[in-house]
């Protein structure tokens, strides 16, 4: 039975985001921020009502029942203070029903994950209302960055200063726990924070009414397949993944927007700005703009088409406006405007020539997303016919719907579209890197590791150490060994263990740490300007987030072939020439056997849709994809992770540490010790 039966796409209006505004506080003003349990009410029809229990962020004045928390307006250079209040109780259970449902390939629903309802084995829920807030994208200090072991418990308090010394952006505040933020964010721990600087002001964009701030996830409830009843039906949200072979992440049948299921916007028939977060915990999405009906539905039998008009043109990313505007035909991915979770957008919509029309946003991504091959194209087949076999995991592809009425005067228009366009160019710097002050380049491998029959594979980070980097050793087990001889300043390095050997174009690598508590490896020199390289060779794309700085697409090269070299006889025993879904294989039997990994790169064509400045990043299978970033502002401790929320609570994420430049790291040269 298709959940369209029970859920009515387009029928609940978009939700206004509540909002906090900051601007015009003076310096170290203080907001307080409590996290609560509400409910919130996620679809209304104008009969029937969902309701569901929800953590959320309640700020100084309070909000509605709208699920997540206020949107965080700043002035750049101001800092502001804010009292985080753990308001739960020692007994407060997450809200979230967490279940895990085989996979099954002979069913008759072939991928559970897209039906409602629960099935499966429910897991045990216990006290767990310990939080640790985190504003992503910010560049704050360590002790305030939302480092996962420091959590507040119920009933605790916690001051945290953000400075906002940085450009006109929207950021988003969320909660890093450890091992629990993909329960935490998914219970609505989620909200945009938006900082506003004189050179956004200068443009004349459109405000108000005319700004919509659109936070995109993902959820699925336990809720029957079955018609509403007529008023207020009370369910929960439902946490489902798949058990044995199926994949670890979640991906829920149902979109929302904040907090709204398939909402539906009124505007006029002019220019608007739209403020897109993927607050999702895994599902990637690739945005198509298509007319619908004159009823304001969507003909699922035949072959939807991209809208020519409105027009849409992209203005910012992660890290704030582009120098240069993008218009969206220009969008390599098929046209699409592609999400990773984490990611902003920040978008012109012109609705001018739209007056009397409507327009709905449809997803084409499918999950587990795997880069440009996982988005459909706009056929007969883009809808399935039988949305719980789908085995693309995107069963209902609706997002949105825009209904444009007349045009009000003085609204802005495709004029001034065009003006903003050519004032960006003047008035918007961007902050380039310099190549050659490129002090050192690192190198981390995303992996699929093999956890055994009938168990979910495991996906980590490798960090990769120059051979010439690392210590000696003698022989090789499965522990560290020690070194044959004292420790050198120059090569502080362990690997895990000796027969794990990567090569990347020619050059010769080992694993030194791919768990989160494994030794420190990565620490930078404050004010260093790096290059990283995520080498994917895992079946899946993965969002990776650093925190503390923000920076830029630098390269992405294809990976290929990938081989297994037998460390014998030097032989070639695998091979896999696209870098895809075999490459997990390989890896996996080369760290079985003790062979080496020998892997190939070529140059790739740039990216249009990875300008400007990020935190965020797309690393497709198959791909290496450099980044490069100048390391200031603090010193401290801090974290990089991939962030599909059920992989990084699942260990996929790293730390690394901003120094002084004195400092050496595992050295018995001491800076300040006798004789130095």
């Amino acid at each position: 039975m298709s959940i369209r039966n029970t859920i009515t796409p387009f029928s609940t209006t978009l939700p206004n985001m509540p909002v906090t505004d900051m601007q015009g506080q003076p310096n170290n003003a203080l907001s307080r921020i409590s996290i609560v349990k509400k409910t919130a009410r996620i679809y209304d029809d104008g009969s029937s009502q969902i309701d569901v229990p929800v953590w959320g962020y309640q700020g100084t004045w309070g909000e509605n029942n709208v699920m997540g928390g206020p949107a965080i307006q700043v002035t750049s250079g101001r800092s502001l203070l804010v009292e985080w209040k753990n308001n739960l109780t020692k007994s407060s259970k997450c809200p979230v029903d967490e279940v895990h449902v085989p996979y099954d390939e002979s069913s008759d629903i072939i991928v559970p994950q897209n039906t409602l309802g629960a099935g499966g084995v429910g897991l045990e829920k216990k006290p767990s209302a310990y939080f640790v807030p985190h504003l992503h994208g910010a560049k704050t200090a360590p002790n305030y960055d939302g480092w996962p072991e420091s959590m507040m418990m119920p009933g605790q308090s916690r001051l945290s200063r953000y400075e906002n010394d940085e450009r006109s952006t929207m950021y988003w505040y969320h909660d890093h726990a450890m091992h629990t933020t993909r329960l935490n964010a998914y219970s609505g721990l989620a909200a945009p924070y938006i900082i506003r600087d004189k050179e956004e002001c200068s443009l004349n964009l459109p405000k108000g009414r005319d700004e919509i701030f659109m936070v995109i996830q993902d959820r699925n409830l336990n809720l029957p397949e079955k018609r509403l009843n007529k008023g207020v039906n009370k369910t929960t949200l439902l946490h489902k993944t798949e058990t044995n072979t199926g994949p670890l992440e979640f991906y829920g049948p149902l979109t929302l927007v904040n907090g709204a299921i398939w909402p539906k916007r009124t505007v006029d028939a002019g220019l608007y700005r739209l403020r897109i977060l993927n607050g999702s915990n895994s599902r990637v999405y690739a945005l198509y703009l298509v007319e619908t009906q004159t009823d304001g539905t969507l003909d699922l039998s035949s072959k939807p088409q991209i809208a020519k008009e409105p027009r849409i043109v992209k203005i910012g990313t992660d890290g704030g406006l582009l120098d240069e505007a993008v218009e969206l035909k220009r969008f390599t991915d098929k046209g699409a405007i592609v999400l990773m979770p984490a990611e902003r957008i920040d978008l012109l919509i012109d609705f001018s020539k739209c007056k009397n029309k409507s327009y709905a946003f449809v997803n084409a991504a499918t999950s587990p997303f795997s880069g440009s091959d996982s988005i459909r194209t706009l056929d007969a087949n883009f809808y399935p016919s039988a949305p719980e076999k789908d085995t693309g995991r995107n069963p209902y592809p609706e997002m949105m719907r825009f209904d444009v009425c007349e045009a009000m005067k003085g609204h802005k228009d495709t004029n001034d579209l065009d003006c903003i366009i050519d004032k960006m160019k003047e008035v918007i710097t961007t902050r380039y890197y310099d190549l050659d002050k490129v002090k050192k380049t690192r190198t981390i491998a995303l992996v699929e590791k093999d956890m055994g029959p009938n168990k979910p594979a495991m996906l980590t980070t490798f960090e990769l150490i120059e051979e010439g980097e690392l210590k000696e050793y003698e022989g090789a087990t499965d522990k560290p060994d020690k070194p044959d001889k004292p420790d050198k300043p120059d090569k502080p390095y362990q690997a895990l263990k000796a027969g794990r050997v990567v090569e990347i174009d020619g050059v010769k690598y080992r694993v030194c740490a791919e768990r989160f508590q494994d030794p420190l490896n990565f620490q930078v020199v404050h004010g260093d300007t790096e290059i990283w390289r995520f080498v994917n060779i895992s079946p899946d794309s993965h969002p990776m987030h650093l925190h503390l700085v923000q920076y830029r697409h630098h390269a992405t090269r294809r990976l290929a072939p990938i081989e297994q070299i037998d460390s014998t006889t030097g032989n070639v025993v695998n091979t896999e020439g696209n870098g895809n879904m075999e490459a997990a294989d390989i890896v996996n039997g080369a760290f079985r056997t003790g062979d080496s990994i020998r892997i190939k790169s070529t140059a790739s064509s740039p990216v249009v849709d990875e300008t400007g400045l990020k935190d965020t990043i797309r690393v497709d299978p198959g791909t290496m994809v450099e980044i490069i970033a100048k390391f200031e502002g603090h010193l401290g401790r801090y974290l990089y992770h991939c962030h599909l929320l059920e992989h990084e609570d699942h260990d996929m994420m790293r730390q690394f540490v901003v120094a002084r430049p004195d400092m050496r790291m595992h050295s018995k040269d001491i800076p300040g010790s006798v004789g130095k």
